[in-house]
């Protein structure tokens, strides 16, 4: 069953002031749960035990983790909308993800008006990645590798995340239309079948392979980003592998379940906002590729806005099915 607004009108109706002010005065007053949509070990599970630490540092309360993954990032927003909107309760989710949702399925499988965004957290640069063996060593020759054996497999954190949509985008651009995509419940469990020979491509957020390609597991190609990244100084932009123009990233923001009063959300979102300036999270961040940037709620939905229009065109364009 899709999720929609209209389940939650009846209780945001009978939110009163008072309540909304008690909320804000009482906040945090028990654990907070951070719901994390991909799998343990991947780059955003890592980060928001991170953040964790430094939240519960600054709220004075435990944080908990938890995950759930898998249905396209639905169980998720599930868990978030069905939780009390209190402010004890936020999702990480890949921006892009919640944005395309609902134009990749004859069904959607949730509004993304619901998920009401309280920050915007951190940026990350993506790459394309394949095993050592691999016989390709550059971006062209990967493009005429897939190109003479048709039915090869590339993998991605799900489908429409970010991920999903460059690599396709990609494989159009270069003329590659004979490649599967396999979707996997994250990065990382993409990444681990690309290292045990079930797949032959992966593009990646670089923080879940960092340290995989500086120990030589995996091998990277090329970066999405506009330049290069500091932390893989040999590795070539796409625009420099020949493809201009190229370029792309993506970013993650924390959510709320909708209901939540704003002057609560505005208080869990200047604890984000602590979090991320700390000294700590922010050398972690640089060691991993990731940046932090940071921004209020309703910057972060205009964000999110600007991302709806930019991949439903991308969409169509790239002609990707429904589900």
């Amino acid at each position: 069953m899709s999720i929609t607004r209209r389940q939650f009108a009846m209780a945001g109706a009978a939110m009163t002031p008072w309540l909304a002010t008690s909320h804000a005065a009482d906040y945090p007053s028990k654990p907070v749960r951070i719901i994390v949509p991909y799998a343990a070990g991947g780059s955003t599970d890592v980060f928001a035990r991170q953040l964790g630490q430094e939240l519960s540092a600054r709220m004075g309360q435990s944080i908990i983790v938890e995950n759930r993954t898998g249905g396209a990032t639905a169980p998720a927003v599930s868990a978030l909308t069905q939780a009390q909107p209190d402010g004890h309760t936020l999702a990480i989710f890949e921006s892009v993800t919640v944005a395309v949702n609902q134009f990749l399925y004859r069904k959607p499988l949730y509004d993304p008006g619901l998920l009401q965004p309280t920050a915007k957290l951190y940026e990350s640069g993506l790459g394309l990645v394949v095993a050592p063996d691999f016989p390709a060593a550059t971006v062209k020759e990967f493009v005429s590798r897939a190109q003479e054996k048709p039915g090869l497999a590339f993998g991605s954190a799900g489908t429409g995340t970010t991920l999903h949509l460059l690599m396709a985008g990609f494989l159009e651009r270069a003329g590659v239309r004979n490649m599967i995509h396999v979707p996997y419940r994250g990065g990382l469990p993409a990444v681990q079948d690309l290292m045990a020979g079930q797949i032959a491509a992966v593009m990646v957020d670089l923080p879940t392979v960092v340290q995989l390609v500086q120990t030589g597991k995996v091998r990277l190609l090329a970066v999405t980003a506009s330049s290069r990244v500091k932390q893989f100084p040999d590795a070539p932009t796409f625009i420099e592998a020949g493809y201009p123009g190229f370029s792309g990233g993506t970013w993650f923001a924390a959510y709320v379940p909708p209901g939540t009063p704003p002057s609560v959300t505005q208080q869990l979102s200047l604890h984000l906002k602590g979090a991320l300036e700390s000294p700590r999270i922010i050398a972690w961040l640089n060691e991993v590729a990731m940046s932090p940037a940071y921004l209020p709620p309703a910057e972060a939905k205009a964000e999110s806005q600007v991302l709806v229009k930019k991949y439903e065109k991308t969409i169509k364009q790239l002609n990707i099915p429904l589900q």
